[in-house]
């Protein structure tokens, strides 16, 4: 989820740099909470998606990964970032 930029993504990170992967541009509304997840499959494709705070759907995005190797989860914020919980099932 990326509010500075308008879009959602999938990148990866590596010394702390960056590739862009996918991305898709979402509309953000300031103050109002998000509810984010991302799921794998068995073949290596990740989906995220954006609830706004009613649990209706805002925007979708999938990539395929190919060989999966755990990799980790990074979260990024410019100007402040609040959250509740992140899970990992």
């Amino acid at each position: 989820m990326a509010p500075n930029t308008g879009d959602i993504r999938f990148q990866t990170n590596s010394s702390y740099g960056y590739t862009e992967l996918t991305t898709s541009s979402t509309g953000f509304t300031t103050g109002v909470w998000y509810y984010m997840e991302v799921t794998l499959d068995s073949s290596g494709t990740a989906t995220g998606r954006l609830y706004d705070s009613s649990m209706g759907l805002v925007n979708s995005i999938s990539h395929s990964f190919g060989s999966w190797d755990g990799g980790t989860l990074a979260i990024r914020s410019f100007s402040g970032f609040t959250y509740d919980y992140i899970t990992l099932e």
